[in-house]
């Protein structure tokens, strides 16, 4: 629903007027999932909507007018919830952008304030906090010449309607 009214209302209108607001934020949730709660999407599917749900939306901003000025950032709200084999204090982070290096990984330590400083530089704003202030900017990530390639969509392969069943492992405590 998020994805349908920000690419059908908010760019629809941006696009009539010439106007969109220099800086969204778009919450997709599906990620934090009902477990296996009988009934209930599974993980597995959620998380797959949410995925497709973020390609259909930069595949919005990067068909319309305002790609060659947009940058996109993305970043798990629960670090803690999702531990990876290096450190659990890691999130992954994307950043989309006729601006960023494509197909590549910047392994560069920066922290979620490091993330706030780039889009602060970006909107050419001062920082809110002494953290944001002496982070590291996402300047690796980032290159002089914009590629204005459109993203496209890749559907889902997984079966983002898939429910889970009663005898779900977990699904009582669920």
């Amino acid at each position: 629903e998020v994805v349908r009214w920000v690419t059908g209302h908010l760019l629809d209108v941006g696009e009539q007027t010439g106007a969109l607001p220099h800086l969204n934020i778009v919450r997709l949730g599906n990620d934090h999932t009902f477990g296996t709660r009988a009934g209930k999407p599974t993980p597995r599917a959620m998380v797959a909507e949410n995925d497709a749900a973020l390609g259909r939306f930069v595949e919005a901003i990067s068909n319309s007018r305002f790609w060659k000025e947009s940058a996109i950032f993305v970043l798990e709200d629960d670090a803690q919830n999702g531990p990876d084999h290096v450190d659990s204090h890691r999130s992954p982070a994307l950043v989309i952008s006729p601006f960023t290096k494509r197909a590549a990984l910047d392994s560069t330590l920066y922290t979620t304030s490091g993330m706030l400083r780039t889009m602060e530089l970006i909107l050419g704003l001062p920082p809110m906090s002494q953290y944001d202030a002496a982070a590291t900017p996402m300047f690796a990530a980032f290159v002089p010449k914009p590629d204005l390639t459109p993203y496209a969509v890749r559907p889902a392969r997984v079966d983002v309607r898939a429910t889970n069943r009663e005898d779900a492992p977990g699904a009582q405590a669920s």
